[in-house]
């Protein structure tokens, strides 16, 4: 297998990056690992695409992110290929145009949570540990003005991993941010839990503090330490899965 190499990219990263994709498809189903992978390194909008049996990675994204980060983007982009059928860029674009931005949200939130869910059951990983890497690499997934949508997949996967996290249980919990105007910060929230329970609609009310911190570490991370970065994450996605499933629903 030829492999790309950069200082960040190195033959032992690619190797290790290798084994983990593969030992994901197990763990998803031991009949989905029917595949072999190869890299390239090139600067385009595609992280992974899927021909036949040959699974190609493109881990340009990995010369300027940190291993573990690399591993959680090929990961959710695992599972957009081999669980949800998505195999390619084009697909990504033939379903956004007929189901539009909703739909790619609910399955990018969905796939962040099997993500951390395989972490959490194979490598230990705690839902600190997770903020920590997205915070060391918030660089490259921030924006000064994102545009609405984005925020929303990033405020929902860190409440669907949240919920995950405490319960050990799977919602995918969609926001949406249209009522947040002003000093009015009431989220809807669609609900869809992986248990055959009814989905369903719900508004959070999140003070504004929080609300407003919260869209500043994805618009400006630099300007929050890690510490402060986790805190405002739990303050926030504490608040949500609270209000949204008090305790007793939760047990």
């Amino acid at each position: 297998m030829k492999i790309p190499s950069t200082p960040q990219l190195t033959e032992s990263v690619l190797q290790n990056l290798t084994k983990e994709i593969h030992e994901f498809a197990n763990w998803i189903s031991t009949d989905k690992n029917d595949f072999q992978i190869e890299f390239i390194t090139i600067n385009e909008d595609w992280f992974l695409n899927r021909y036949s049996d040959i699974l190609k990675l493109n881990c340009w994204i990995g010369q300027s992110c940190t291993p573990d980060f690399l591993t959680i983007v090929m990961l959710h982009e695992a599972v957009h290929v081999i669980m949800n059928n998505i195999p390619t860029k084009e697909d990504v674009k033939f379903v956004r145009d007929h189901f539009h931005s909703l739909a790619m949200n609910a399955t990018d939130i969905e796939a962040d949570t099997i993500v951390f869910k395989y972490l959490k059951e194979t490598k230990d990983w705690s839902f600190d540990r997770y903020i920590a890497v997205l915070h060391e690499n918030a660089n490259i997934f921030g924006d000064l003005k994102p545009r609405t949508v984005k925020i929303e997949r990033f405020l929902g996967s860190l409440c669907s991993i949240k919920y995950f996290a405490l319960y050990q249980k799977g919602v995918i919990m969609i926001p949406s941010l249209d009522d947040c105007i002003g000093d009015s910060h009431s989220i809807l929230f669609w609900l869809i839990p992986k248990s055959g329970v009814p989905f369903a609609f719900r508004f959070v009310d999140v003070p504004a503090r929080i609300y407003k911190d919260v869209i500043r570490i994805y618009t400006s991370p630099s300007r929050f330490s890690e510490t402060g970065y986790l805190k405002i994450i739990t303050e926030f996605t504490e608040n949500v899965c609270s209000s949204l499933f008090p305790p007793k629903l939760s047990a």
